[in-house]
């Protein structure tokens, strides 16, 4: 994996990552929330492919957290997608 690959690159470099000090197990139900809620990364989050980083260090700070919010909600849409549950607009 390229990411992988990148993230063992950066180490080498003496780089450091965060690790989660504590990881938490929940069965839950995937589908959408009546309301909104907040989450946080417990773990590194590697948003950003080659183009994207381009384009992240191309704009200002408003247009980087668009960016990553944009980034955030194609994932989950990905995420949701493989387990063939669909978001109606």
């Amino acid at each position: 994996m390229m990411g992988d690959y990148h993230v063992r690159f950066c180490e080498s470099l003496g780089v450091k990552f965060p690790l989660a000090t504590r990881l938490e197990a929940k069965q839950i139900e995937p589908g959408a929330a009546v309301a909104p809620k907040t989450y946080r990364f417990e773990t590194l989050w590697m948003a950003l492919n080659q183009t994207n980083h381009e384009r992240y260090t191309e704009t200002n700070a408003l247009e980087q957290e668009k960016l990553l919010d944009k980034i955030l909600v194609g994932n989950c849409l990905s995420f949701f997608k493989s387990l063939d549950i669909f978001v109606e607009a």
